[in-house]
């Protein structure tokens, strides 16, 4: 990012942002609420455009999005294989007629976050830990190298978060990227991470632990 500002329609929530995220490299957002943790992600995700400034994609950089829980409708009439398959929309928009390898891949996802036996569950009758699983192999089906999240883990039991988190530092230990919004820092403590702090509308400080 060089240079961007972001926030809604003419109001600025964050500007003169400038940072990058590298392969393998775990960043943290911290910031109080409404400090524009979520109006970042969005923005990298290209959900908002920047006010200003440019947010710049190396080729072949593929970005996937965990949002908050609770941003995927709890009355969504779709089982957990179904959402997780969601992911597959951008390169197989007709859906229902998946190929054999889209549909083995999101079967390895569940297996691995452990949802394969709760697979034909509703999402609207899963628990929370168990719908933010099938969002992070929904994330994971488009093979990111870049992953964002937005409070994964803020309302997981300890299985969900076993799963979850061996699943993250897997992905993090093959090269991949991320940049997460938590207050749950201790949990990414495993992963060396940076932090980039958001406060008064600005990313005061940018550092990783051991860094001067």
């Amino acid at each position: 990012m060089r240079n961007v500002a972001v926030g809604y329609g003419a109001v600025e929530i964050l500007s003169e942002i400038n940072f990058s995220v590298s392969e393998g490299e775990c960043w943290l957002l911290r910031g109080a609420n409404g400090s524009g943790k979520t109006t970042l992600l969005n923005t990298i995700a290209g959900l908002l455009r920047p006010l200003r400034g440019v947010v710049e994609r190396s080729p072949g950089l593929v970005v996937s999005y965990v949002p908050a829980e609770g941003s995927l409708s709890p009355t969504l009439p779709l089982r957990l294989d179904e959402v997780a398959l969601m992911g597959a929309y951008s390169q197989h928009p007709l859906g229902p007629s998946f190929p054999r390898p889209t549909r083995q891949r999101a079967q390895g996802l569940l297996r691995r976050l452990g949802l394969w036996p709760k697979r034909r569950q509703a999402f609207n009758r899963s628990s929370s830990g168990e719908r933010q699983r099938t969002l992070l192999a929904r994330a994971l089906m488009a093979a990111p190298n870049l992953l964002l999240m937005d409070e994964p883990t803020s309302n997981l039991d300890r299985d969900s978060l076993s799963y979850f988190m061996e699943t993250l530092r897997s992905l993090v230990r093959d090269g991949m990227g991320m940049l997460v919004s938590t207050h749950l820092h201790p949990q990414f403590a495993p992963f060396n991470p940076g932090f980039l702090e958001l406060r008064a509308g600005r990313i005061l400080v940018s550092r990783r632990d051991g860094d001067g």
